[in-house]
């Protein structure tokens, strides 16, 4: 950041909404810093989990990818963190 007295933001997205195939229900996702191997539809019951070739449940049923992935997308597209550390 340059001299300015300008607070910091997190560049990471910390919710996402998940979407059920089965039943058609969403809901909001505070994201953890860990990648959600799975997540229960509140709607339906149904567990739902990675995908092939997807990192987890969130990266597979939600609208923003998990921490882990917009880590490794911010490291790969130069960002630097400015105020807190990257998720592990």
């Amino acid at each position: 950041m340059s001299g300015t007295s300008e607070a910091c933001t997190s560049p990471y997205e910390t919710e996402s909404r998940m979407a059920c195939p089965h039943c058609g229900r969403t809901a909001t996702l505070v994201l953890p810093g860990l990648s959600v191997p799975r997540w229960t539809c509140p709607g339906c019951g149904v567990v739902l989990e990675a995908g092939e070739g997807e990192c987890c449940a969130v990266c597979a049923h939600g609208d923003v990818p998990c921490l882990p992935i917009q880590a490794e997308n911010l490291k790969w597209q130069g960002f630097g963190m400015c105020c807190q550390e990257a998720p592990e």
